[in-house]
């Protein structure tokens, strides 16, 4: 990611470990989103009747704040009180919102279990299922409860709007996730794909490329025996002051040819 957003994405991120670095960038990027969106949203309300409509536009206003705080906290590095405030303020907001202007903003709740599911610590399977499974009792209760559309947007193609408003951004909320989540395991796998490269021309260095592939087969303690062999022994005629007169990259090209050509006779 470049530019500003790539800037405030990586907001905290140091020296982690790489699944720490993907849990902070996830953080910073939903409190992006939810910031951005609800600002957008609060002006947008304003303008259609701010006297009916406050109670949501203060629901979001405390939101913008709340994610505001999250980004503080994950670039002072306290990772796991960002994500705790992220995702109940997110409950919070969702929920009230949900309530206060009704059927139209319902698509909204859908993101609760995704955004628990991503932002909770690597391998902490219980804080894992718990989020999810409060959220989707958070998302059934709202569905229980079935809230009537506000008064102020009743019948009006404002509901229609906020209500295609509402399947977009949840759409789009996914959309931004799974895109990133793809970015990073592109690169994590690219950079695998590098690293075995380097790991497999290392040993093809060591030893033979026979041996190397049992090595890699899982073979433990390869030993084999040969009823015969040919040794050879050479030496190099003042190699201490030949050394001492060429370069190091002279010295090695000098060996390696050296090494190449002892290689070969003993293979005849």
């Amino acid at each position: 990611m470049e530019g500003a957003i790539g800037r405030v994405v990586t907001l905290g991120v140091t020296d982690q470990s790489a699944t720490e670095v993907r849990r902070i960038q996830t953080i910073n990027l939903i409190a992006l989103f939810g910031m951005c969106f609800n600002l957008l949203y609060t002006v947008w309300l304003a303008f259609i009747d701010a006297s009916e409509l406050w109670p949501v536009m203060a629901t979001n206003g405390v939101y913008v704040v709340v994610t505001a705080l999250v980004l503080v906290l994950n670039t002072a590095g306290h990772t796991s009180a960002a994500m705790w405030l992220l995702v109940i303020g997110s409950w919070f907001d969702l929920v009230f919102a949900t309530l206060l202007v009704g059927p139209p903003v319902f698509l909204f709740l859908l993101v609760l279990p995704i955004t628990v599911a991503l932002v909770a610590r690597e391998g902490d399977l219980w804080t894992q299922g718990a989020f999810v499974a409060l959220s989707t009792a958070l998302v059934l209760l709202v569905v229980l409860v079935e809230p009537e559309t506000a008064d102020a947007i009743r019948g009006t193609s404002t509901e229609t709007v906020m209500t295609v408003l509402s399947a977009i951004c949840t759409a789009l909320f996914i959309g931004i996730v799974a895109v990133y989540f793809k970015q990073v395991a592109d690169t994590a796998e690219a950079e695998m794909v590098v690293a075995n490269e380097r790991s497999e021309q290392l040993l093809l260095n060591i030893l033979p490329a026979e041996i190397a592939d049992r090595l890699k087969a899982g073979e433990e303690g390869i030993a084999d025996r040969f009823e015969s062999a040919t040794v050879l022994f050479a030496d190099v005629v003042d190699f201490t002051p030949l050394s001492a007169s060429m370069s190091a990259d002279e010295l090695v090209s000098l060996l390696d040819e050296i090494f190449r050509s002892l290689d070969g006779l003993s293979l005849i």
